[in-house]
């Protein structure tokens, strides 16, 4: 996976260290962006974790990471040489984990970077080439949005998740349908449910076939999903 797809903002008070872990990320080839946390305030792009460089446990630590958590975001906890952080206390405020200081600490990060970016929707086998064409529309599953003459629809990330999958299994396999755990697995979503991939997919065909006049999904849940492969284009970034 390509730093332009993972990719992580550093922040903490000391920005000497945040900016050494930067560039050992960049070696792993993770992008990564240092913001002091005033500048944290400003739009970070949509499932762009944050890495949190601290001394120890503090109000603002656990008040920076309610906010973060509020704003959809995966915050992990990176805890300096002579401080420490209590991983269930740091979780029960947002955060979606705590590294513990060791040499193998930059490493991990960047392990659950590619990890969560996996998790998205935005596997290797995606790429930043991974665009489809679907009738006169482009789908862009970075950017989790449908772009044809008739403007851009903007999908959620689960449904730009599960959109994803229907037109990975197309592509490879036009006949075979997905039946709900098999789309489960394949969306690697956590936390998602039958009834709420149901929900999902039921969004997801109202914007393609009412909006985008497209009747690309076949088949239901309850038999198995498809794509129909006359839609289907693999298609360059420009």
């Amino acid at each position: 996976m390509t730093g332009a797809i993972a990719g992580v903002v550093i922040t903490g008070e000391r920005r000497l260290s945040a900016m050494a872990v930067a560039e050992r990320l960049g070696l792993l080839g993770v992008a990564a962006e240092v913001r002091p946390p005033a500048r944290l305030e400003g739009r970070i792009p949509p499932r762009r974790p944050v890495a949190i460089l601290v001394g120890g446990w503090s109000a603002g630590l656990a008040d920076l990471l309610r906010r973060l958590h509020a704003r959809g975001h995966h915050t992990i906890v990176l805890p300096l040489g002579e401080g420490d952080v209590d991983r269930l206390r740091a979780m029960r405020s947002g955060a979606a984990d705590v590294i513990p200081h060791g040499p193998q600490q930059v490493e991990e990060l960047a392990l659950k970077v590619r990890r969560l970016a996996e998790l998205a929707g935005l596997s290797p086998s995606a790429g930043p080439e991974g665009l489809f064409r679907i009738g006169t529309y482009t789908f862009d599953p970075v950017r989790r949005q449908l772009s044809g003459k008739g403007g851009d629809i903007e999908l959620t990330p689960t449904e730009a998740v599960v959109l994803y999958c229907l037109l990975e299994n197309a592509a490879s396999d036009p006949e075979r349908r997905l039946r709900v755990p098999e789309l489960i697995v394949a969306c690697r979503l956590p936390g998602l449910t039958p009834a709420a991939l149901r929900k999902h997919v039921f969004e997801l065909r109202a914007k393609l076939e009412h909006v985008a006049g497209l009747q690309v999904i076949t088949g239901d849940l309850r038999m198995g999903l498809g794509c129909d492969p006359s839609y289907l284009d693999r298609i360059a970034r420009d």
